[in-house]
């Protein structure tokens, strides 16, 4: 699908380690955004979860001053 396609592009693009997606439903009424949200976790999720990618890497803890 559409969605797919264009991370598909930004993948090969930038090679991204993360996926953290923004929703944003403005003025939809609640039961289509839903809906919405409901198609993305069941087409989109499923392919985005197969694709490989470096892990991440562990965080580095910050410095303390006092």
């Amino acid at each position: 699908g559409q969605v797919l396609e264009k991370l598909a592009a930004l993948r090969d693009l930038i090679a991204p380690a993360a996926f953290n997606p923004c929703f944003s439903y403005g003025a939809m009424p609640i039961a289509d955004a839903e809906a919405s949200l409901r198609l993305f976790a069941r087409e989109v999720l499923p392919v985005l979860k197969g694709w490989e990618s470096e892990p991440l890497a562990k965080p580095t803890p910050l410095a303390t001053t006092r």
